[in-house]
């Protein structure tokens, strides 16, 4: 989780503005829903199970997704949309009860991603 969003700053340590943040969370909920939606076909090629109009219904979700988490950490911390924010703040908000608000965060724990992969 750390390493992705200091890919996001500018420079160390600066954080990251609320857009940022924001894309930072719609990366993470792209990724994980389009892992969860890909299935294998007899030649061993992963393959969407995507039509255009379900294409659209997810992208549609994970941004609504994403501004939903970024409200709830504004609202929750205090902070303003103008502010940047710091990877200490958004671990605090999280480990405080974000994890309520966005459990998918869970999965960028590579472990617990790959031991749902091995359950399946």
């Amino acid at each position: 989780l750390a390493a992705g969003f200091e890919m996001l700053e500018s420079a160390p340590s600066v954080g990251l503005t609320t857009q940022q943040l924001q894309t930072f969370l719609r990366s993470y909920l792209t990724m994980l829903c389009g892992i969860s939606l890909l299935t294998s076909s007899s030649d061993g090629i992963m393959k969407s199970k995507l039509n255009n109009a379900r294409r659209k219904a997810i992208h549609h979700s994970v941004e609504n997704g994403s501004k939903w988490t970024m409200a709830h950490f504004l609202k929750t911390t205090g902070a303003s949309k103008d502010d940047t924010h710091s990877f200490e703040a958004f671990a605090s908000w999280y480990t405080a009860g974000g994890f309520n608000v966005a459990p998918w965060l869970e999965l960028l724990d590579l472990k617990k991603l790959l031991a749902l992969v091995g359950d399946a």
